[in-house]
C-alpha cells in the first residue's frame, strides 16, 4: 500500500487536510501527517521529517500561513511546514503541491513580522518553483 504525507498548517487548513485524507483513505492509501503527533515521544520537527522521508508521495497544502516555527535544532529558524517541504525535496519523494489562493489571509497575516513574510514568501517560491 502506497503511503502518502499530508503536511500543511494546522489552523487555517484542517478541513482540507481531512477531506485530503479521507479521500487518499478511500482510495486505499495509507495517510499520516502531523495529527498523530501528540502521543509521540520524539519532537515534531523529528517525527515529521522522518515521516516524510518514509512516505512515497508528499502532498503540500499551502495557504497564507507559514506555520510553527520550532527553536530545537532549527537554526534556521523554518516552519514545520517547509521543513516536511524540505525533507520530501531531499529524498526525492513526488511533491503534490496545492495553493488556496482565494483564500483571505486575514488578521493573523496582517500582524506576521516584515521577516516572517519574508521567509513566507521565499517558501512559496521555492515550494511552487
Amino acid at each position: 500500500m502506497k503511503s502518502v504525507y499530508i503536511s500543511s498548517t494546522y489552523e487555517d487548513l484542517k478541513d482540507y487536510r481531512q477531506a485530503v485524507a479521507d479521500v487518499l483513505r478511500n482510495c486505499g492509501y495509507n495517510v499520516g501527517a502531523m495529527e498523530k503527533y501528540p502521543a509521540r515521544d520524539d519532537w515534531p520537527k523529528v517525527a515529521s521529517e522522518v515521516d516524510v522521508s518514509n512516505c512515497d508521495i508528499y502532498i503540500g497544502i499551502f495557504a497564507w500561513r507559514y506555520g510553527y516555527v520550532p527553536y530545537k535544532d532549527n537554526l534556521e529558524g523554518k516552519s514545520i511546514t517547509e521543513l516536511e517541504y524540505l525533507a520530501a525535496e531531499r529524498t526525492q519523494r513526488p511533491r503534490l503541491i496545492f495553493l488556496l489562493a482565494t483564500m483571505n489571509p486575514g488578521p493573523a497575516l496582517c500582524g506576521t513580522p516584515s521577516s516572517r513574510r519574508t521567509r513566507e514568501n521565499g517558501f512559496a517560491t521555492c515550494a511552487t518553483g
